[in-house]
């Protein structure tokens, strides 16, 4: 039995009337109606159950790997199923064998909730994985530009999304981000930017995933294949081949569509919006029962709507805490040991030359930075709190309908001369930078070469990190923070940092010898022992069910 992931909504505009408030609201009311009712559906079904001690081994595996792979905490339990995915098929698996096995792996790393999984679950997933394994062997066979291994991250990066769809409901997100491409069609205004309306609504459509779920490469992919060939859930032989013969067109038409010039503006003014749904949704899920009644009365939601983003502010504090733990640990761990092993040993018997003075400051510096930078972020304040309370008074009374457009302006055309001038400015700022600090560690600190490689190194990879949680914080932000002298300078010596963070951050994980070792060393022997043991345990119940 499938589960549609938006349920049917017949009449939204009539029971809109009925309540008082713009029909836009209505199917995110239905969508959590639905969800409540989703244990009911399967409630005579067996489920898919796993032993609570081995459980406890695997948790403890999964939270000390995440330490090491500083990412996005949405994606998780996306980004565990893709590794279970990618592991088991490139060991040899099949759909037939390894659907069990993985929904499993994810209920004993704690992401799926135990005794919860229907097991006509197995069957829809072996299907998933056999149409990304059918179309990626055809893929295979014929002359593709695009290497073995790009295909197989490309395709199975898509079936983790869709079975992390059906394994979980996503429909409230859904309806949300729809009501939001509602509004921001009405609202959002480009000017001088010459682009079809099929493209402007694409790039919305983009904009709101990376905003409000905040999608990743394979969420992407998979939106956009889904958005180009909804026939790809039931896809025919003759589909699949057609697929595998225009792959590299798809592939560059996707490659244009997500690196559009626009993409990083509309991002930015999404985020506005975003704020205003994720709050909308906080009010609607403290009692989705009593959500018609609040919605009805203007005064009401308001009051919910305060409280709501006084619980956000608060929340958003505890996770930013817990992400500065984690960046922290991340950096220390698979970066600032590595360096502090390299760091002494060349300083003592290459160099001839040992100063513990920097090998205790690239040890302590960077994290007590990150810790001063997460100090320094501050809730928002009340005007803030007014600019949310008067956005969704807008969309839930008015649907989204404003005087008052967010306009996206072209950037201003520049010719030959000024882009040289100023790409010779920017490159200025990297050498006041780098040059500064360079000249401090050698001048006052006696730091040998290594060391301040070292220190540049991971300097420049924590304000990268600090910098993305303190812009997580500031997504609760509806009102823009002007800009000092102070913020000025600061942006001066920081941005070369930042984007020298930001491409080792891409980088690194490629080569990050602790992933290498959780992945490829660890990771498989240790679930194979995991999955002997319970079956162990198993064994041991019968028998005591024999003598008992």
């Amino acid at each position: 039995m499938m589960i549609p992931l938006v349920p049917v909504i017949s009449t939204p505009a009539k029971k809109a009337r009925e309540t008082g408030f713009d029909p836009i609201v209505q199917p995110i009311l239905d969508a959590f109606e639905y969800s409540g009712k989703l244990p009911e559906l399967f409630s005579d079904k067996a489920k898919i159950t796993v032993d609570q001690v081995v459980s406890h081994l695997a948790y403890i595996y999964e939270k000390l790997r995440n330490v090491i792979d500083f990412k996005e905490e949405k994606l998780l339990r996306k980004n565990a199923l893709e590794r279970v995915l990618k592991r088991r098929l490139g060991m040899g698996g099949t759909a037939e064998n390894i659907s069990l096995s993985l929904i499993k792996e994810l209920i004993r790393a704690g992401y799926i909730e135990n005794n919860t999984v229907p097991e006509i679950k197995i069957g829809e997933i072996r299907a998933i994985i056999d149409k990304y394994v059918r179309l990626a062997n055809l893929v295979y066979k014929k002359e593709s530009k695009l290497q073995q291994k790009e295909i197989f991250q490309w395709f199975f990066g898509m079936a983790a999304v869709e079975i992390d769809r059906l394994l979980v409901y996503q429909g409230i997100d859904d309806s949300l981000m729809a009501a939001m491409e509602e509004v921001v069609k009405k609202s959002v205004v480009l000017e001088r930017i010459k682009m079809s309306e099929e493209d402007r609504s694409l790039q919305f459509f983009m904009a709101i995933r990376r905003t409000f779920v905040r999608s990743d490469e394979a969420m992407i992919n998979y939106d956009l294949w889904m958005r180009s060939f909804p026939e790809w859930k039931e896809p025919s032989d003759e589909l699949l081949e057609e697929f595998a013969v225009n792959i590299d067109e798809i592939y560059d038409r996707f490659e244009t569509e997500k690196n559009h010039p626009l993409a990083e503006k509309l991002k930015a003014v999404m985020k506005r919006y975003s704020v205003l749904f994720q709050i909308l949704e906080d009010v609607i899920r403290d009692d989705p029962g009593a959500a018609v009644q609040v919605l009805r009365d203007p005064e009401a939601f308001e009051e919910k709507v305060r409280a709501a983003c006084d619980q956000r502010y608060s929340s958003t504090k505890n996770k930013l805490r817990r992400s500065a733990v984690r960046a922290i640990l991340y950096i220390f761990i698979t970066k600032m040991l590595l360096g502090i092993i390299l760091e002494f040993p060349i300083d003592m018997y290459i160099l001839r030359h040992t100063n513990i003075t920097p090998i205790i400051i690239n040890s302590l510096f960077h994290p007590i930075f990150m810790f001063i930078v997460i100090l320094w972020i501050r809730a928002p304040g009340d005007k803030n709190t007014d600019r949310i309370v008067n956005g969704l008074k807008m969309i839930v009374y008015e649907g989204g309908n404003t005087k008052s457009p967010n306009r996206i302006r072209a950037d201003a055309r520049r010719g030959r001369l000024s882009l040289a001038l100023f790409s010779v400015f920017y490159l200025a700022l990297y050498f006041l930078s780098f040059g500064t600090i360079i000249y401090a560690l050698d001048r006052w600190l006696d730091f040998s070469f290594v060391s301040i490689i070292i220190f540049l190194f991971f300097l420049s990879t924590i304000t990268f990190f600090a910098i993305r949680l303190r812009q997580n914080a500031a997504e609760l932000l509806i009102i823009k923070k002007r800009q000092g002298v102070m913020g000025f300078i600061v942006d001066i010596f920081a941005i070369p940092l930042v984007r020298v963070g930001y491409w080792f951050s891409k980088k690194l994980p490629k080569i990050n010898v602790f992933i290498f070792i959780f992945d490829v060393i660890l990771e498989a022997p240790f679930k194979a022992f995991i999955e002997i043991f319970e079956d162990w345990i198993g064994f041991l119940k019968e028998k005591k069910e024999e003598v008992y």
